[in-house]
């Protein structure tokens, strides 16, 4: 039986691709931070500056959705408490489909909201790499 939750997920398939979609694409945004960041002359101070701001702008428009992201996670990790063994396992002999798919639709949910959320934190440390470079070079220039 293929259900349907919010974020139109019908199979642990469906959940798996949609997963590996935002992995290749968590993948490609870490190797494009870490290829730019490699291509910054050390000299070059406005290309550093012009990064960091491409990445804080960025950073900017993703704050909603991170408070919002992390309010989610917190929420199913209270629900995950509330699901424990026994509860799961008298649903599955009671055959409560609806809680079942719930948890299930939870669950998925919580999986894609950590990834995003992950997605958010790396940009977060492309701007704390790019800050340490700036901050590195601030520090030569005195000492040449």
């Amino acid at each position: 039986m293929a259900i349907t939750d919010t974020a139109g997920t019908k199979s642990a398939a469906d959940l798996k691709q949609k997963l590996r979609m935002h992995f290749e694409e968590a993948k490609q945004r870490i190797e494009d931070a870490e290829e730019q960041i490699a291509q910054l002359r050390e000299e070059d101070e406005a290309s550093l500056r012009a990064a960091a701001d491409e990445v804080r702008d960025r950073l900017e428009q993703q704050r909603n959705r991170a408070e919002d992201l992390r309010r989610e996670l917190q929420s199913w990790l209270e629900d995950k408490k509330e699901h424990t063994t026994e509860a799961i396992a008298s649903w599955k002999q009671k055959r409560e489909i609806r809680h079942l798919e719930k948890r299930a639709d939870r669950a998925e949910e919580h999986a894609v909201n950590a990834v995003l959320l992950a997605m958010i934190d790396a940009d977060e440390a492309e701007l704390a790499v790019i800050d340490a470079i700036e901050a590195r070079l601030d520090a030569d220039a005195v000492t040449r």
